[in-house]
């Protein structure tokens, strides 16, 4: 078999990538009784604002992809749901976010 051949094969049987790899039995908790002195950017804010905006408080990580990524005003350069995982440890360690 020549190289050709070889790429060829490997492009036809190659693994696509299709979007976040998102679970749908880890749950996503918002908190109310987080540590309010602690400094976060004003990206993190406006995801607790959206949490906080809706009328439940606990989603599947499928349904909060959902509502964060409908929010592009979060960012201009960034899908919201990458900014969403940059400061995801960060809401936890506040006390706002808790996950199941």
């Amino acid at each position: 078999m020549n190289k050709t051949k070889v790429l060829e094969a490997l492009q036809a049987n190659r693994a696509s990538l299709k979007g976040a790899r998102l679970s749908s039995t880890k749950k996503y908790s918002v908190h109310m009784d987080g540590d309010t002195t602690v400094v976060l950017p004003p990206q993190a804010i406006a995801l607790l604002a959206i949490m906080f905006d809706e009328d439940q408080d606990t989603w599947t990580e499928v349904e909060l992809h959902e509502l964060i990524n409908s929010h592009t005003e979060i960012s201009e350069k960034q899908q919201p749901w990458k900014v969403f995982a940059y400061y995801r440890k960060r809401l936890i360690d506040a006390g706002f976010l808790a996950v199941e």
